[in-house]
């Protein structure tokens, strides 16, 4: 990606140049990633992929209903991918939002599960 840059000074001169950024893809390695496996609104037992930075530290995964209730609780540990199940009967039928968190880093998701 990149960007034209221009500076006009108090005595009107202008200077201009190019600068390019490289702005890298969600989750390549700046924080904690999720996912739910499968469609939303969701129905039955629930997959997310998590992903943990390496080197940052446990994680939790917890997932909320609309009133702010925790519903499902988890600890993570050790860094990259990993599959967390959710029982299908943690949670009945709503909006919720799954919040991972590591160390600093957050990723919240909201979907719909049904019953």
């Amino acid at each position: 990606m990149g960007y034209r840059l221009s500076r006009t000074s108090a005595a009107g001169t202008t200077t201009t140049g190019d600068t390019w950024i490289a702005v890298p893809a969600q989750g390549a390695g700046l924080g904690p990633d999720l996912a739910l496996a499968g469609t939303t609104p969701a129905r039955g037992a629930l997959v997310w992929t998590v992903r943990l930075a390496p080197g940052a530290g446990p994680a939790s995964l917890r997932v909320f209903d609309a009133t702010g209730r925790v519903a499902f609780a988890r600890r993570l540990g050790g860094g990259g991918a990993q599959a967390v199940t959710v029982a299908e009967d943690a949670l009945g039928s709503g909006v919720f939002f799954a919040r991972l968190t590591q160390g600093a880093a957050q990723r919240t998701v909201r979907f719909v599960h049904f019953r």
